[in-house]
């Protein structure tokens, strides 16, 4: 199947290479501090808050307006990797959270950090662990 870019997200790629070139040094700090990662054999998580107006959020009542933030990730993890020219695959853990631009503006902030990859028999232990009620 042919997925053609919409107006949308050429523009939103367009704003990520814009940024880049404005940001070229933290970018380029960046790109050698994942290197370093890579070295250490540590993967990678996004976390990203996407900075919203109060009026995309919510309606006049009050109530959440329908604002898929899931449905962004995969064009911010296309953008974060073509701009730190690194392979999407090793984002290992991505987050997303919408939070209120009190000034109006649209933005995301997004962290990346090196992180430990796991193991599912330490999780579920772990799961195990919290799910036990106190003696």
């Amino acid at each position: 199947m042919l997925r053609v870019p919409t107006s949308e997200l050429r523009a939103f790629k367009e704003e990520a290479n814009r940024w880049a070139v404005l940001h070229s040094v933290t970018v380029v700090r960046t790109k050698k501090e994942i290197q370093k990662w890579y070295e250490k054999n540590y993967a990678i998580q996004l976390e990203i808050f996407l900075s919203l107006p109060y009026s995309k959020l919510f309606n006049k009542d009050g109530v959440a307006k329908s604002y898929d933030a899931s449905n962004r990730i995969k064009a911010l993890e296309d953008c974060i990797a073509t701009i730190l020219e690194v392979d999407d695959r090793n984002f290992w853990r991505v987050s997303i959270e919408k939070t209120e631009s009190k000034d109006g503006n649209e933005c995301a902030m997004i962290f990346i950090r090196p992180i430990d990859l796991k193991i599912a028999e330490e999780i579920r232990t772990h799961a195990l662990m919290e799910t036990k009620a106190p003696s």
